[in-house]
């Protein structure tokens, strides 16, 4: 039994899985995660008649995304897998995201875009190889008219982008409307508390028990911003 945990995002993610998804929820967190996520925890497990002796491993979002958001999630879960002796499976968010909607996405080049503050967006660029889509370039922060830039050009094979950062696009007035570009519409980023958990083992690098949040620059206090 794998719980999926995400605290990147404005949205806390949590689900079970154990053959087939038991249980999921998704929360909008207007402050901060840590009033929300052990209460969630709590209730998920308490709903669901699970004990901590059934869970045979968490995994949990390590980013790219909000600094304290990561923070906590990533602190929570050492405290309880050192008490309950659980493997932590680290996962990097667009590696999740991709695979709900493999069939939907039909393109060789998928694009995932997360709101990076700043007016950035945390830019991750996969590419298909075989039946897996794989990370094409280092994740980056990027300026809109950036990701405008990278996301617009004719892509061979096409290309499908993802997550938050279509709707902040538009928003900012940039057209989307390209014949090269497919979007998928999902809601919470494009993925569930439920496909972090089905999908942990096969998108980890495999379990740590100290796990390194995925900072794709300096959090605002140490920028100075």
């Amino acid at each position: 039994m794998i719980v999926g945990i995400d605290t990147s995002t404005p949205f806390l993610k949590l689900g079970l899985f154990e053959k087939e998804v038991i249980s999921e929820m998704v929360l909008t967190v207007r402050e901060s995660h840590t009033k929300h996520l052990l209460n969630s925890l709590n209730f998920l497990f308490s709903s669901n008649s699970i004990s901590g002796e059934q869970i045979e491993g968490f995994g949990l979002v390590i980013g790219p995304g909000s600094f304290t958001g990561l923070r906590i999630g990533i602190s929570t879960v050492i405290g309880i897998s050192a008490a309950w002796k659980t493997p932590i499976y680290p996962v990097i968010s667009g590696d999740i995201a991709w695979r709900p909607s493999l069939n939907e996405i039909g393109t060789k080049h998928f694009f995932y875009l997360l709101d990076g503050k700043r007016k950035e967006l945390f830019f991750l660029h996969y590419i298909k190889k075989g039946d897996i889509f794989t990370l094409a370039s280092e994740i980056e922060a990027l300026k809109y008219d950036e990701v405008y830039s990278e996301i617009s050009n004719k892509h061979p094979g096409g290309a499908t982008i993802g997550g938050e950062g279509v709707e902040i696009l538009r928003k900012e007035g940039y057209s989307l409307d390209n014949k090269y570009i497919k979007i998928i519409k999902k809601p919470y980023n494009g993925f569930t508390g439920g496909d972090i958990a089905r999908f942990t083992l096969e998108a980890s690098s495999g379990p740590v028990k100290n796990p390194e949040p995925l900072y794709v620059r300096d959090a605002d206090i140490r920028s100075g911003n």
